[in-house]
């Protein structure tokens, strides 16, 4: 598991749109409480006043009992145990006699974040997500009607997705007197990872190797956030709305000075081999450092520091290229020596270069926009 020392926040990205509804009942939150950082996102549902009151209800009610929590729970049993006092609240709003919505209530899921390590509660269809080295994992399981059908094999996820039950819930907050909340946890964290929380405004019309694809290679939490907005738009969601993206970045893996000397690593010039894999780590480094610095900035800075990590990367893989190939030709070189021939260093060294080109342009147009899956 990563230390604190080792992980570090690199960017936040919250989006909240309220779409084709007349309001947006989707709540959100990000707050520091003794046992980690807190981020909740919560889907109200009722009338118009009723589902945006229950969604700040939960939101309020779990804010208040994490940062009185008693660290000794620990972070399972807190989160259990803050799901179930945010239930008592929204039920007993929804249930005083000056209600303005009887049937109440809301969703939440809630991201507990601690020395490298990821906690989750949830209740409802508000999803958690992982993303690590660019796979993305679905972390929570809807509490749906239509998901009890797929988890009997009764229907498979395709026909779930249209569904006419699609979005009733079994589980909420506020409902009834009581809920059972699913926690789990602890997930690794790592550098380069993302968490990601949304309400079913994201999940419930894009699929979720669409949510994969649109996010590869992303460094930016709040780009990432605002690219899987617009890609739920443009699937038309008919929804508000709502994703909060954290991005963690870090030093590369460091490098290994007490690893056996090979025959390539001996004698004055035959060390060049080794560098093209330390000027690698380097260039990870400089460019991870680069980008997760812009967290704190405004947006114009932001942008100059990409195009000033994206030129440097340029230039130091070039550097590496280049030396790769200077490499090969200096094997060549005593190879040819011991058998009589003289290789032709220019082409061999231009092949390798070409070749990496190539494969950089491939994983250009992997990262383009991918297209909307509609619900």
């Amino acid at each position: 598991m990563s230390s604190p020392a080792q992980l570090r926040l690199s960017s936040v990205g919250a989006r909240s749109v309220t779409g084709p509804r007349p309001e947006n009942q989707d709540r959100m939150s990000r707050t520091s409480v003794p046992l980690g950082d807190l981020y909740i996102v919560a889907d109200g549902m009722g009338g118009q006043k009723g589902g945006a009151a229950a969604a700040q209800a939960a939101i309020d009610a779990l804010d208040r009992y994490l940062k009185d929590a008693n660290q000794s729970m620990g972070p399972a049993a807190a989160l259990q145990s803050a799901l179930i006092n945010a239930n008592e609240a929204v039920h007993k709003l929804a249930t005083a006699p000056d209600s303005d919505d009887p049937n109440m209530g809301s969703t939440a899921v809630v991201a507990l974040i601690s020395g490298g390590a990821l906690w989750v509660g949830h209740v409802g269809d508000s999803r958690a997500y992982l993303v690590h080295e660019g796979r993305l994992r679905r972390l929570t399981k809807d509490h749906t009607a239509v998901q009890r059908l797929v988890d009997s094999n009764m229907i498979s996820e395709e026909e779930a997705r249209t569904h006419p039950d699609a979005s009733r819930l079994v589980r909420a907050l506020g409902p009834k007197s009581t809920v059972q909340p699913d926690v789990s946890g602890p997930h690794e964290l790592g550098p380069g990872d993302g968490v990601m929380l949304c309400s079913d405004g994201l999940s419930g019309y894009v699929e979720d190797p669409a949510i994969e694809q649109a996010i590869r290679g992303e460094t930016n939490g709040d780009d990432a956030a605002a690219r899987l907005v617009d890609l739920a738009t443009s699937a038309g969601a008919e929804d508000n709305i709502t994703v909060q993206y954290m991005q963690f970045g870090g030093a590369a893996a460091p490098i290994d000075v007490r690893a056996p000397v090979t025959p390539e690593h001996r004698k004055g010039g035959r060390l060049i081999s080794a560098w093209p894999a330390v000027i690698g780590a380097l260039v990870t480094a400089v460019v991870a450092a680069m980008i997760a610095s812009s967290w704190t900035r405004n947006d114009t800075e932001i942008t100059a520091e990409r195009e000033r990590a994206q030129q440097a990367e340029t230039e130091l893989r070039k550097s590496v290229d280049d030396l790769k190939a200077a490499v090969e030709a200096m094997k060549d070189s005593r190879a040819a020596g011991a058998g009589g021939t003289q290789p032709d260093h220019g082409s061999k060294g231009q092949g390798k270069s070409d070749g990496k080109q190539e494969k950089k342009n491939q994983g250009g147009n992997k990262g383009g926009s991918p297209k909307a899956e509609e619900k």
